[in-house]
């Protein structure tokens, strides 16, 4: 299955906007407004069917949680 591509990106008036184009090139979703900064464009794209695993992939950090038997959380960082 191919994804949609998205895109995140600073407007002429230096907002952050979003757009989402599918595979076969036609655009099929914008952010209807600019955001002062990109953490709320994330979120509007999330709210418009933006994947928030596709959200970390930029950062390519990988946890993982292991449960010891006193039922304590506890992490490792992988990468």
């Amino acid at each position: 299955m191919i994804k949609d591509k998205w895109e995140f990106y600073k407007d002429k008036k230096g907002e952050w906007r979003w757009r989402r184009t599918a595979s076969n090139g036609k655009m099929v979703g914008t952010s209807s407004e600019g955001y002062k900064n990109r953490k709320d464009c994330y979120k509007n794209a999330i709210r418009n069917g933006y994947s928030t695993i596709d959200v970390m992939k930029p950062f390519s950090i990988v946890f993982l949680l292991i449960l010891t038997t006193a039922t304590v959380l506890m992490w490792v960082l992988l990468s």
